[in-house]
Parts: structure tokens; sequence; C-alpha cells
């Protein structure tokens, strides 16, 4: 498990909300508190799962109604289906798939600091943390490829 503090608000803003990067993440949770109240938590057994770019275009209407400054909150997102199995397939992988039920992103704001800690949501203890490794690697690594601004907490 990593955490990341940005040091600019409006790069991760802009990642966020206007570029994409994150479209193919799928939404665990979203609880934005400002003016107005954004709360959306898909049902564990949906049919399909919501990715974050569905949600992405609302968001941005939504952060339009409430000052940046007083907001707060956070955006949980879990790597698609396709990316895990990617890590689950990686050499360096050593666990059991089968314990591995989720990669967490989550960024935490607070007014006008944004912080991002990854996570592993396991379906049992396990002493492997080999996966903890792999994606903590690539979230560090696709943060480098977009020019973001960020320090290791």
């Amino acid at each position: 498990m990593i955490s990341l503090k940005f040091l600019h608000k409006n790069e991760i803003s802009a990642q966020l909300l206007e570029k994409g990067t994150f479209d193919s993440f799928l939404v665990r949770e979203i609880l934005l508190i400002g003016s107005y109240t954004f709360h959306i938590k898909p049902s564990e057994d949906a049919s399909e799962p919501m990715a974050y770019g569905q949600l992405r275009p609302m968001l941005g209407e939504f952060l339009k109604l409430s000052p940046s400054d007083n907001l707060r909150g956070q955006i949980i997102l879990c790597a698609s289906d396709s990316y895990q199995n990617t890590l689950l397939n990686h050499p360096s992988f050593t666990g059991d798939p089968e314990l591995i039920k989720g990669l967490i992103l989550t960024f935490r704001i607070e007014g006008d600091q944004v912080t991002a800690l990854t996570g592993i949501s396991h379906a049992s203890f396990t002493l492997d943390r080999s996966m903890d490794s792999l994606w903590d690697q690539g979230i560090k690594k696709a943060f480098d490829n977009t020019s973001l601004s960020y320090e290791l907490m």
C-alpha cells in the first residue's frame, strides 16, 4: 500500500474529470460533500459493474455547483478485471489468484488537498504481498506517465 499527496489539485482534478485517465476503472463508491452531496455506491451484485467513465460527466456537473475550497470526500475505484488479470498472470505474482478480490485506488479530497491510497481487497488473510508490490508499481508508473506532481507520504 502506498499513499501519495498531489502537489497541484488542478492537475489531478483534470485527470479525474476531463482527461478520462481513470475511465476504465470501476466505481466502488463516490462520496463528495460540498454545497451539495454527491453519493453513488453501486450494488455489489449488480449484473454490470459501473465504469468511472460513465459517471465522470455527471461528476463534473456536480463539481460546478460546489466551490472546490469546501469540497471533501472520496472517490473509491477498482481496477478493471482485465488489468487485474494481467497482474495475476505476471511472473512476479506468487500468491493465490482466488484470494485477490479487487485492486483498489482511493482518492481523498479535503479542500485543496488530494491524496491517493492503493489497497487490495483479499478474500482472506495472506502473507503473500507480491500483488501489493505489482499494484503499487503500476499505479506509480501510471501517475508518472501523466506528468502529475506528487510526493510519497
